[in-house]
């Protein structure tokens, strides 16, 4: 179903347990494209600016005579829509553009755009381009609503194949850092949620990401240690010999190119507040995943993934001494945040 994104893998690094830091488009790119939580960015699924103050991948990259380009696939990821604003700091293009939905008019002519309109307007962008540049691209094919999923993204993935292809015929292809990864899942009707954004469980934050490093280094290797999308930002940098600034998580492949040593065995936070229509998003403000999966919630859930993977027993009222324990690391967590917004280890 995907057998572009499948050769970039064998030629590049797989990390089998990546975790999104919120089921939420606008949220989880501000951590990629910042390496911040949520709590620091600041951005939310409602709208509005992220926090000026995180450090910034176009900022960082078009400070050293980098190209910054931008094409987006969705209204929410327009600066100008409200949702995401502060995005296109740092970048020289941002491509959106988009308006509110029109009776009579296509959403591809309104909201969103389709994969390979998004990547033929990148591909245009980049051509003639002399300097190195840091292209983000986003293909919202995945998120089409009333289309099978499974056709989706073999739509996505067949998009990804015509810019490999075209990155190949400029000669760009084996010089480049590529980072691939999904923002979120989504969950199926899983747990009574159709799409996402309200709930924490792996459907919607487990996510596919694969790195490719110039001249294929480490190609094909397979990392089993659980890592973050908080830790795509510093990992580029580092690949890019870009000092990471503070408080960026650190890098995943580290100068030595040492992986499984940088990999949290460990903690993995992820955080939602959005709401929607039958289904409470209070009660599932806040998630951690150990070898155990912990929900915070006016009802705590935690769940043994290693023995029930759709977590769907509920062990705690039979667990009070590890819901204790992880609770009170959530706490510490959280607090960390109000007293000096510094990121965690």
């Amino acid at each position: 179903m995907t057998p572009n994104l499948d050769a970039l893998a064998r030629q590049a690094l797989v990390f089998e347990r990546a975790y999104a830091q919120a089921p939420l488009t606008v949220v989880s790119h501000a951590t990629i494209l910042s390496g911040t939580y949520p709590q620091t960015n600041q951005a939310n699924g409602l709208g509005g600016p992220i926090n000026s103050s995180v450090p910034w991948l176009p900022d960082l990259f078009r400070a050293r005579g980098y190209h910054t380009l931008a094409y987006v696939g969705l209204r929410d990821l327009d600066p100008k829509s409200g949702m995401a604003q502060g995005f296109d700091r740092g970048f020289v293009i941002y491509d959106a553009g988009f308006r509110l939905p029109q009776k009579g008019v296509l959403r591809s002519q309104s909201v969103e755009r389709s994969g390979d309109q998004v990547v033929a307007r990148a591909l245009a962008g980049l051509k003639g381009n002399s300097q190195p540049f840091f292209l983000w691209i986003h293909l919202p094919d995945p998120q089409a609503p009333y289309a099978s999923y499974d056709r989706t993204v073999a739509a996505a993935d067949a998009t990804f194949g015509k810019l490999v292809s075209a990155l190949r015929a400029q000669k760009l292809y084996d010089d480049s850092i590529m980072v691939v990864a999904a923002d979120h899942g989504r969950s199926l009707g899983a747990h009574g949620e159709d799409a996402h954004g309200v709930f924490l469980y792996d459907d919607t934050i487990l996510v596919p990401l694969v790195i490719k490093l110039p001249q294929n280094q480490m190609a094909g290797k397979r990392v089993t240690g659980r890592v973050r999308l908080l830790d795509v930002a510093p990992t580029i940098l580092e690949a890019a010999s870009v000092p990471v600034p503070p408080p960026n998580a650190r890098p995943i492949v580290a100068a030595n190119r040492e992986i499984e040593s940088n990999c949290r065995s460990g903690r993995v936070f992820a955080k939602t507040t959005f709401r929607q229509r039958g289904l409470d998003g209070a009660r599932y403000s806040r998630g951690v995943l150990r070898s155990i999966f912990y929900v915070r919630a006016p009802k705590p859930e935690l769940y043994d993934l290693a023995t029930d993977a759709a977590a769907t027993k509920n062990i705690a009222s039979t667990s009070k001494g590890t819901v204790d324990t992880i609770a009170s690391q959530l706490d510490g967590f959280d607090k960390r945040f109000r007293q000096d917004q510094k990121l965690p280890s």
